[in-house]
Formats: C-alpha cells, sequence, structure tokens
C-alpha cells in the first residue's frame, strides 16, 4: 500500500520534528494562497487542533475537496514540555477533536469500539502500568515521596484561553464555580490548587492562579515546578475542569468532580456538573459494555495514539515509550516533602 500524502499551511506544522513518522506519509507545506485545482481529492489536509490556522486548512480543504485530519498531542507526550521539546505521542483524528464536547471525535468511537478477550485484558492491565511508571503528560518537573498532615482534595489550574476550556463548554466562571464547591463540599480537607506547568515557566497565565488573594484564602496554591504525579497518588478527589489531569485521575483511581466536558466526562466515570452531551449519552448507550477506565484507557492510549522514539525519530508503541519515558523520570530522586512547604 503506497504511503498517504499529506498538506499543511503552517510552516510550523510542516517543520515538526518525526511528523512524517507519525502520519507514515509525506507531508508538503502549502501556502494558503496556493490552492491549484490539481491537488483535489488527491491528497489530506493537515491541521492543528482548533487553532486559527486549522480554520484555514479547513475553508482550503473544502474548496480543494480534500479530507482534512486534525492534530493533537498525545495523552502521553514527552518527557519536556510543549514549548521545549517536540512530541513523542501525537493523536491523528479524521473526524474532529477529541477535546471539543461540540463535535464528534474519533476517539469517541473508539471509546465504545468492543474489545476483544486479550484487548479487555491488555485494557485492564493500563491503569496500573501508568501509576507503576509514573508518569504524565509532561515529565520533566522534580518528583517527591509527598507527606500530608490532613487529608487533601486537589484543584486543577488550566492556562487562560486554552482551547480546551472553551470547547469543553466551559470558561472563566467554571473555575470559580469549582472553587467554591470544594470550599463548600470539601469543607474538612485541604484545598491545593496545581498550577498548570506553563504557567509555572512564565509563558502563560492561568484561571486559578489569577484570582484575588481573597478568592484564595485558605487555598494552598502550588506554583512550583512540581510532577503532578506527586500529587495526584494521596489526593482524596480531584477537581478539574477539562484538563487531562482528570484523567490520570482516574487512572490512580480518585474520585474526579469534572466542570467541563473533556473527553472523559460523560462514560460514567466521573461525576459530571454539566449535561451530558445527547452524542455522547446515544453512544455511551450503545457500547454494548460499561466503559471503565481501563477501556477509556486502552482508546486513548493505543487506538488513538501513535507515538515515536525521540533518539530515532522512528514509530514505536506506546509500551516502549512509556518504559523511555520512565527511563528518564527513574534517575530523579524522590525526596520526602510536606505538603505545607510547597508554593
Amino acid at each position: 500500500m503506497p504511503a498517504k500524502s499529506y498538506l499543511t499551511l503552517s510552516r510550523a506544522l510542516a517543520k515538526t520534528p518525526a511528523l512524517a513518522s507519525f502520519l507514515q506519509g509525506k507531508v508538503s507545506y502549502l501556502p494558503s494562497w496556493f490552492c491549484p485545482p490539481w491537488l483535489a481529492g488527491k491528497r489530506t489536509m493537515l491541521a492543528w487542533g482548533r487553532k486559527a490556522s486549522a480554520e484555514k486548512a479547513q475553508r482550503c480543504a473544502k474548496a480543494l475537496q480534500l479530507p482534512i485530519c486534525y492534530l493533537e498531542d498525545a495523552f502521553l507526550r514527552s518527557v519536556g514540555q510543549g514549548f521545549d521539546s517536540a512530541p513523542c505521542g501525537m493523536v491523528v483524528d479524521d473526524l474532529g477533536v477529541y477535546y471539543d464536547a461540540m463535535a464528534p471525535s474519533r476517539l469517541e468511537q473508539l471509546i465504545v469500539t468492543p474489545l476483544d478477550n486479550a484487548q479487555h485484558v491488555e485494557a485492564q492491565a493500563l491503569p496500573l502500568l501508568w501509576r507503576q511508571h509514573r508518569v504524565s503528560k509532561y515529565n520533566n518537573s522534580p518528583d517527591c515521596q509527598l507527606i500530608a498532615d490532613k487529608p487533601y482534595v486537589l484543584l486543577i489550574d488550566q492556562t487562560f484561553n486554552d482551547a480546551s476550556v472553551h470547547y469543553g463548554l466551559a470558561n472563566a466562571d467554571s473555575f470559580r464555580t469549582m472553587l467554591q464547591f470544594a470550599r463548600t463540599n470539601f469543607a474538612d480537607y485541604q484545598l491545593v490548587i496545581k498550577t498548570h506547568p506553563d504557567v509555572v515557566a512564565g509563558k502563560k497565565k492561568g484561571y486559578l492562579a489569577n484570582l484575588p488573594a481573597t478568592e484564595l484564602a485558605g487555598v494552598q496554591l502550588i506554583s512550583e515546578r512540581l510532577h503532578v504525579v506527586a500529587l495526584l497518588e494521596h489526593a482524596s478527589a480531584v477537581l478539574t475542569v477539562t484538563s487531562q489531569v482528570g484523567f490520570e485521575a482516574l487512572l490512580w483511581q480518585k474520585p474526579v468532580y469534572v466542570f467541563g466536558m473533556p473527553f472523559y466526562a460523560g462514560w460514567g466515570l466521573t461525576q459530571d456538573m454539566l449535561p451530558v452531551p445527547a452524542r455522547r449519552l446515544q453512544l455511551r448507550a450503545q457500547a454494548g459494555a460499561e466503559v471503565d477506565i481501563g477501556r477509556l484507557a486502552y482508546a486513548a492510549f493505543i487506538r488513538y495514539g501513535r507515538y515515536v522514539n525521540d533518539d530515532t525519530q522512528q514509530p514505536c508503541s506506546f509500551y516502549q515509550l512509556i518504559q523511555t519515558i520512565a527511563g528518564h523520570s527513574c534517575n530523579r530522586a524522590r525526596p520526602e516533602r510536606q505538603l505545607s512547604a510547597l508554593r
């Protein structure tokens, strides 16, 4: 079978390391002003998530009668963060964008795709594998053995104007609602806010991190570099709007309260504060079996994600990448830290 051919209107996307390996095909840069009719129907247009450049790609694809695929970072991405490292994991979606609750995505379809016996066994092992390797989407922050003086619940902040917030049916008020819910329903717990890594690095602003001090009274805001796994491990519950950390919290067997509509909500695994879209309810009813965390993980990691070796830039499996990333992580010491000492 010949390799597929792809087009992109984005110079930055065209220069993404190992893009051809992720796609198993040739990628060509096409200036947005150049849409020759002879390209019609011959290639696949690429778009990155729901960025403005993706809208241009959609218009060009429609004009040229081309199919379109949407790219995004995979849920196991890399050691470093998005601004300082190329992805080792990527998702390719021919239907939509996984964090867009307003429209279908291929991930939704994969979540309800039946598993055979071998796949079911593999799926049930994934959450434990994730916990054993102590990985996250990004893996460049120090880990620790966290010691807490009292039970705590973890609130996850996100970057301001992140597309996953808007397309996850949420806004800035969703974060205030989450904080008030935590104060009311977890009055006997320490409330801990984890700032997004890009905010810690000074690259972006957050929602909760930028609230007035009066609204954060009595809440511990953690703005230092810290591997989120250390906080997930001992949390009594996790509250989030649309962050992937909510999915990771499910892998850590934590109760998860969701104030937006991310891809992992609406399947019966989370406490959802928003009505579930009818489309997702229909898919859930058609699933033929309960969607448990193993099935969700299998769809997200194995069926949906694509991975490359950071050294060779060649395709590899999820299992090879998680071992590689964990190999970097296990070289970090895990000193004991008091939760109260984190800032």
